[in-house]
């Protein structure tokens, strides 16, 4: 019990002399109560200056985010117009549409027998 005494009496020796030494560095560093209160113009701005960054730097990555939102929609709409155009080119190519066109019996069809351009 007596070694429990000896280290509890240590301990706040050191703890004291921890509490002097950063007296002595605040004093050497001339920060006191009055420090605070010339300073404090400079400190608000920070804190200002803080707030704002933190606040712009959330809206950015709201707006980022926004922004790979509609870029995605853009690639799906890009993808599916791409989609539906091979589509309309496969049901309208000129051999689909003869077919079609026999299947139900239209006869006034007639294929060409000229080509559309003269080659020279």
């Amino acid at each position: 019990m007596d070694g429990d005494l000896k280290k509890l009496q240590q301990r706040i020796m050191s703890d004291e002399d921890d509490k002097q030494r950063i007296l002595d560095v605040m004093k050497s560093l001339s920060i006191n109560g009055q420090w605070f209160k010339r300073q404090l113009g400079v400190l608000i701005i920070i804190m200002i200056g803080i707030i704002w960054y933190v606040t712009n730097r959330y809206q950015a990555q709201q707006e980022i985010i926004e922004e790979e939102k509609l870029q995605k929609e853009l690639d799906d709409w890009k993808f599916r117009s791409l989609t539906r155009n091979s589509e309309l080119t496969l049901k309208t190519r000129q051999s689909k549409v003869e077919d079609l066109l026999h299947q139900y019996g239209d006869s006034t069809l007639q294929i060409g027998i000229e080509p559309p351009f003269a080659l020279r």
